[in-house]
């Protein structure tokens, strides 16, 4: 009892702690901060429609997975919802947007445990392509030997995974005999071990795609020596940090990423936190922009819409 008094205690001290630490330094640096943002306006905004793309296919991904039907009425109502999910999860830590994201499911007569089984293989999924491509990445866009062999590491362990899968899929198949246990392994366990066809996890590799472009056009902007194989790399670590988001919507932390390998890369500090505030403000204002995009196309299209994609 006191273990969960001290952490609804802590958790509270530690947002406002993170809270206050980013508005002391954008108060003290306001108007390099302001100068930083009006020379970069172009690329915040593109980067802010780029990022609206990154979470109408991320809440497509979820949709395709889920089974459903490809309508637009449904595309457009996940997309609401999962970008509402995202801007809630500001508000504490540890996403409370699953709530939004398991309550509006429970709506449409999907019931708990399978939107729970969907939203890890979506995590399961997104973490594969983005090892591929982090991988190939590091192959290819780089020179330094060890980089390389890292890569090379990491390349037959993303490759290595869907048939490894598929190993322990069919022994477990061949060897169980027990009708409770195979009820179960087809009800809870199947699904992680099985890879959908390419039709269906493509856009995995779409949405990556989307995320290192918005880092490779900030970073850019700011004349540095940038690579979109760089940016693959970015993409990979701040998602990866996001899967324990101790922080609301991992404040702080991506910021502490996308700041640091801005200073790696030559810019001062200044320009380091402009560039870590560029990225958080196309995350909301994408997040933002999906939610109101699809929120007009629900008011002004009919229920009735049985128009397919």
């Amino acid at each position: 009892m006191k273990a969960r008094s001290l952490t609804k205690i802590a958790f509270p001290i530690i947002y406002g702690l993170i809270l206050s630490a980013i508005f002391y330094v954008v108060i003290r640096h306001r108007i390099e901060i302001l100068i930083i943002f009006k020379t970069h306006l172009f690329i915040i905004l593109l980067s802010i429609i780029l990022s609206a793309f990154y979470f109408s296919i991320q809440a497509y991904n979820f949709l395709q997975l889920l089974g459903k039907p490809a309508l637009f009425r449904k595309i457009a109502e996940v997309v609401r919802m999962w970008t509402m999910a995202s801007l809630i999860n500001y508000l504490g830590p540890f996403q409370p947007g699953l709530i939004v994201r398991f309550g509006y499911l429970k709506s449409q007569e999907v019931s708990l445990a399978r939107s729970a089984k969907v939203t890890i293989r979506q995590i399961q999924l997104s973490y594969l392509t983005g090892l591929f491509l982090a991988s190939t990445s590091m192959i290819i866009g780089y020179s330094s030997p060890i980089i390389k062999k890292i890569g090379i590491i990491l390349l037959i362990v993303s490759v290595c995974i869907p048939f490894f899968q598929r190993g322990v899929r069919k022994t477990i198949e061949r060897l169980v005999k027990n009708k409770r246990f195979e009820s179960f392994f087809y009800n809870s366990i199947y699904d992680y071990l099985t890879t959908p066809p390419i039709g269906k996890i493509y856009l995995f590799f779409i949405q990556h795609t989307i995320m290192a472009l918005v880092i490779f056009l900030v970073y850019r902007d700011f004349n540095m020596d940038f690579t979109i194989f760089d940016s693959y790399i970015t993409g990979i670590l701040t998602t990866l940090s996001t899967l324990v988001s101790i922080a609301p919507n991992n404040m702080g932390i991506q910021e502490l990423i996308f700041g640091k390998i801005g200073m790696i890369k030559g810019q001062n500090f200044v320009e380091a936190i402009g560039i870590a505030l560029m990225f958080r403000i196309a995350h909301i204002g994408g997040a933002s922009l999906a939610f109101l995009g699809s929120s007009i196309f629900l008011k002004l299209k009919p229920i009735n819409d049985h128009t397919t994609e």
